[in-house]
């Protein structure tokens, strides 16, 4: 009889670690969950912030890309009129002052 006992006690000692067990394992599942939600907002804020700094580079760059050809007209132009006297070169670049 004595064995039974000792089987009985064995077997709640058993439930007992794992129940502790699972407690353990839940906190820790628990904890996972809600540290990866918090990176996953702090990594969807960060993406988003990135996608709209690359959307106004891109837009700068479709905007270089439009009066790329014509500044370096306007600035071949400019330094063959370098030479020229002072009155014709202020004529010319006011237009920059504007």
């Amino acid at each position: 009889m004595l064995y039974g006992v000792e089987i009985f006690y064995f077997l709640h000692i058993v439930k007992y670690v794992t129940l502790i067990s699972d407690q353990r394992e839940s906190i820790n599942i628990d904890r996972f969950m809600r540290e990866t939600g918090e990176r996953w907002k702090n990594v969807s804020m960060e993406l988003r912030c990135v996608q709209s700094m690359l959307e106004e580079v891109v837009a700068y760059w479709r905007r270089w890309n439009t009066l790329a050809d014509e500044f370096e007209s306007w600035l071949d132009r400019a330094y063959g009129l370098l030479d020229l006297p002072e009155e014709d070169k202020m004529e010319y670049f006011q237009v920059l002052c504007q």
